[in-house]
């Protein structure tokens, strides 16, 4: 190499360096890359870009200098970490796993790598995987806060609230300063109801790290679980910026409460059947407001949706067609609007309706009342092991033979049916879309269901349901209350300890005999 080639990329390398003290960091990409004509074996010259790729989020482009780095000095244990994060942050878990794994066979000691693959697990959903990789890196750093937060939010995500409570709180106390273990803290002291400690531990979070996002959606969940509706449904708009909460992306402005009369708007349902079920109340407040709407919603709700009492045009997914002045996801209109159910009384009457000629499973005439069941929601669903239950759970209701009982279960679920052998009508396989689902809760006297969109959509047609519902439910349940300020035609069943479902299929049962026997 000339001395003219070594002082160009010593100047090269020390302007990257003061782009990065100045956390320019694309800029200080353009430099480094500058130096790799000259100098294309150097690792630390690719880890470095890579390296400021993550810390403007580029984590996918940052992966191939990351490699490089890595297959130029396969011995640095620092090289593979990175690589490790920035796939794990890339969502490219089983490779992220495997780039910690390589830093365990170089030093088995590592506490960073197990605790990492500890991380990307649990992200996974293998959370007693998690658990073990996590308990690994506890062996080898006792005492870590980070690693003790880790450990924290897997036995909470587990389930096991006491041990994550034990967990997050030894992490805030060894490292106060740690605001994602506040955070997931807040979450754990929410799940034993201990709200108002859950609010003050979400606000040191949100304190400690103002630009996080996913801090600001987990104090939303308590706000609003506890009624705060405003402040709840404003810090909510922070999953505008958390990659797997965020609404569809569509093209034009956002609507934020302008005058939209005369304007077209288009809403576009997200997350959910049942929230699109439960805040498509709303749109019906932007037609009176003299709104044009064009709703974006399920496949599977698209017939249903346009039974809602207001001319508008519903759509499937990005199926568009013609122009709108505003877009505005669905489950930020209570927001815009301001229609709190602590501030406005909810109509008795139902905001959903049958379509006409739709096909009803359920027979039309019979002696014995008829009630609909369902006993467990979609598998995916992030908190699905404590708001379903299984059919056995229901047993007691099937010594109450007066009652003819039908499944609205659909999916794996339904299958118990045929196992347990109990007397109930399978219905599931005429369960094609929700507009049948409809006709068929028109059809009968009552629905029994865990939190799920079949309850939604009893509220919305104004039918009587009854909702089981966990120790610590849904936000938009709230605590202790019998009844639903979204749907005056649901009472609600609450369990008084963690797990306890007899305990409400028992006061189920009472309830029966004294409304329906």
């Amino acid at each position: 190499m000339s001395d003219k080639s070594s002082n160009e990329i010593r100047a090269l390398i020390q302007r990257a360096k003061k782009f990065e003290k100045n956390t320019d960091w694309l800029a200080a990409v353009e430099a480094y890359r500058d130096t790799l004509p000259f100098s294309p074996l150097d690792a630390e010259i690719w880890h470095r870009i890579g390296v400021c790729l993550c810390h403007v989020d580029k984590h996918e482009d940052a992966i191939q200098f990351l490699e490089k780095s890595t297959l130029l000095d396969p011995g640095n244990i620092d090289y593979q970490l990175r690589l490790g994060d920035a796939l794990f942050f890339a969502r490219r878990l089983k490779e992220a796993i495997a780039a910690y794994s390589r830093v365990q066979e170089l030093d088995p000691n590592n506490a960073s790598a197990a605790n990492n693959i500890g991380v990307a697990l649990q992200e996974g959903g293998l959370l007693d995987d998690a658990i073990n990789a996590i308990g690994q890196a506890l062996y080898l750093a006792p005492g870590d806060p980070l690693v003790t937060a880790n450990m924290g939010s897997a036995l909470l995500k587990l389930g096991k609230i006491e041990d994550a409570l034990t967990a997050l709180e030894s992490a805030v106390r060894q490292d106060p300063s740690h605001a994602e273990a506040w955070s997931n803290f807040g979450v754990a002291l929410q799940e034993d109801l201990q709200l108002e400690a859950a609010i003050d531990a979400h606000q040191t979070a949100i304190r400690l790290a103002p630009e996080n996002h996913q801090l600001h959606y987990n104090f939303s969940m308590t706000l609003l679980l506890c009624g705060k509706f405003e402040l709840g449904f404003d810090e909510f708009e922070h999953r505008n910026y958390i990659p797997n909460l965020k609404p569809r992306e569509f093209t034009g402005k956002c609507w934020t409460g302008e005058d939209i009369l005369g304007k077209t708007l288009l809403v576009h349902a997200e997350q959910g059947v049942g929230d699109t079920i439960q805040f498509s109340r709303f749109i019906r407040v932007l037609s009176d407001a003299g709104a044009k709407i064009i709703f974006s919603t399920h496949s599977s709700l698209v017939e249903l949706m346009g039974e809602i009492d207001a001319p508008i045009q519903v759509v499937s997914g990005n199926d568009l067609s013609g122009q709108y002045d505003y877009k505005v996801p669905l489950l930020s209109l209570a927001h815009r609007t301001g229609l709190y159910p602590s501030e406005v009384e909810f109509p008795n009457s139902s905001y959903l309706s049958v379509p006409n000629g739709t096909f009803c499973p359920v027979p039309s005439s019979a002696a014995k009342p008829r009630i609909g069941l369902v006993w467990a929601g979609n598998p995916r669903h992030s908190n699905d092991k404590n708001r379903s239950c299984s059919l056995e759970n229901f047993r007691p209701l099937f010594d109450l033979d007066e009652i003819d009982w039908f499944s609205l279960q659909v999916g794996e679920s339904s299958k118990e049916i045929e196992k347990k052998g109990f007397p109930v009508i399978d219905i599931s396989d005429k369960l094609e879309n929700f507009s049948i689902t409809a006709a068929t809760i028109e059809a009968l006297d009552l629905i029994v269901s865990v939190d799920t969109a079949a309850i939604h959509l009893a509220g919305a047609l104004g039918k009587p349901a009854w909702c089981l519902l966990s120790y610590s439910p849904d936000w938009r349940w709230q605590i202790e209350r019998l009844c639903s300020p979204w749907y005056p035609s649901l009472r609600l069943y609450r369990q008084t300890s963690r797990g306890d479902w007899d305990g409400v299929i028992r006061k189920i049962c009472t309830d029966l005999q004294t409304i329906f026997l």
